[in-house]
């Protein structure tokens, strides 16, 4: 989960942006109608309001989205070799 997506902020925000945009968050989802995603507001400001905790989110988030990157194979890569006689020529009529 992207927390700074959650929080709608920049992932180089301030403290003062994320408490911002967190008190912004909670008057729009009253948490008797959408628990769910109260909640999800609450853990995110949780984790990206302490320094602390934050590092520790941002240097697993960037490892998984290394890993990821790595992982994703270009497009080209994933054809399939083109089949047919090499080096014959081919007669359009």
């Amino acid at each position: 989960m992207d927390y700074y997506a959650v929080l709608d902020v920049p992932r180089n925000a301030t403290q003062k942006e994320i408490s911002k945009a967190y008190k912004r968050l909670t008057k729009v989802f009253d948490p008797e109608i959408n628990e769910d995603m109260f909640r999800l507001v609450n853990e995110a400001y949780q984790v990206l309001s302490d320094p602390a905790k934050r590092a520790e989110y941002d240097a697993r988030y960037d490892a998984i989205a290394q890993a990821q990157e790595e992982l994703t194979e270009p497009e080209e890569a994933l054809r399939p070799p083109l089949q047919g006689d090499h080096g014959a020529s081919v007669r359009i009529t």
